[in-house]
């Protein structure tokens, strides 16, 4: 069974958002649509504040795009209203 190294990360929320792009689609292809969400948005608050829009071109290559940029800015919305920051150190 492959390693999915790429969720792999200092920060907990790496681990959730790497689990959405790696829905239905292969190991490889959720890697890159990683590597590429992350090299246009380097921090998670980037990503929580960006358009909809400007996330989906990074990560359509797993599909469904819309859903999962739905998805992962629900999650980093939800951290933010109850901690104040894109992480899960409060808990």
């Amino acid at each position: 069974m492959a390693k999915h190294v790429f969720i792999h990360g200092p920060h907990p929320p790496t681990h959730g958002q790497g689990t959405i792009l790696s829905q239905n689609t292969t190991d490889t292809t959720s890697a890159r649509a990683f590597a590429q969400l992350k090299a246009a948005f380097p921090t998670w608050e980037q990503v929580r504040t960006a358009n909809a829009a400007a996330i989906e071109p990074q990560i359509k290559l797993c599909g469904l795009a819309a859903i999962r940029t739905e998805r992962i800015k629900a999650i980093l919305e939800t951290l933010y209203l109850e901690s104040g920051s894109c992480s899960l150190e409060h808990l």
